[in-house]
């Protein structure tokens, strides 16, 4: 009998160590992954740029971002000369033409015509309506295009709350993407790119 009260006891001991062992492995994993996310978070920034364009931006620049901050980002190469009323920048090192909307100092808007440049999710100038409505399944809404009779507005609204005005604008014939262009609104929905 005391044999087996012995042999219960250790199988317990057994049992509580392996479990002590696996937690302590898992809270050095977290601990681990955190400590990766951290040192990810604060690298310095120089690797290849990925120029999707973004409800919050394209390449290393943002909507919302000042005159001086899109020069840093862009090493002194962003040719903004005044931060008075509304004006629009050719982005250099894109891919393809990129036209930045800047308000009153700020960037509000990127607007383009080139296939080069896709959305995050692969959508560019030339697709159809369905592709980007397939691409943005319940995010789109389609509105009539000021100018062209057939032509529409597919209105991509963020998936994060936090970008609530934020909009990616995507204006069709009426079968095709002839332009795009993502920002911060009222901005991103005028037409005439400063209203």
């Amino acid at each position: 009998m005391q044999y087996r009260i012995v042999f219960v006891a250790a199988i317990v001991v057994t049992i509580v160590g392996c479990k002590s062992d696996t937690q302590a492995n898992r809270g050095a994993d977290t601990a681990g992954a955190a400590r990766k996310d951290a040192a990810a978070a604060s690298a310095p920034v120089g690797g290849p740029v990925s120029w999707a364009m973004t409800v919050l931006g394209i390449g290393p620049l943002r909507t919302g971002m000042s005159i001086a901050e899109a020069k840093r980002a862009l090493n002194g190469d962003f040719k903004a000369d005044t931060a008075i009323g509304c004006h629009e920048v050719l982005l250099p090192g894109a891919p393809g033409k990129v036209l930045a909307t800047i308000v009153d100092g700020r960037i509000e808007r990127f607007d383009t015509k080139d296939t080069a440049i896709r959305s995050e999710l692969g959508a560019r100038v030339g697709d159809t309506e369905a592709r980007v409505e397939s691409l943005y399944v319940g995010r789109v809404s389609v509105q009539p295009h000021k100018y062209l009779e057939k032509g529409h507005y597919l209105v991509v609204t963020p998936a994060a709350p936090s970008d609530s005005n934020k909009r990616l604008i995507f204006e069709t014939d009426g079968a095709r993407v002839i332009e795009y262009r993502a920002g911060s609104l009222p901005t991103v929905s005028f037409v005439e790119h400063c209203g």
